[in-house]
């Protein structure tokens, strides 16, 4: 009987065990998954602001163009007069 009694102490001693893994198993798998949302938000954002920075590029670059074919333009016209 006395065997019996040690057998199911040190079952519930490994029950015990085994649920405080889980547990902590289960909080390091929620920290995890806030982090990964964390780390998603930040990459969006990084994603979306460069988004707006190459538009912004892409115009800036498109205003230039239309300044150098003006100067272009006013540099022929001005060599085809003389």
């Amino acid at each position: 009987m006395e065997q019996l009694s040690l057998l199911s102490e040190n079952y519930q001693k490994q029950n015990e065990q085994l649920e405080q893994n889980i547990s902590e198993k289960d909080n390091e798998r929620t920290s995890l998954s806030e982090r990964l949302n964390e780390v998603e938000l930040e990459l969006r954002k990084i994603r979306d602001e460069h988004a707006l920075k190459l538009v912004k590029d892409e115009e800036d670059l498109q205003s230039l163009v239309k300044e150098r074919n003006a100067l272009i333009e006013q540099q022929t016209l001005h060599s085809e007069e003389q």
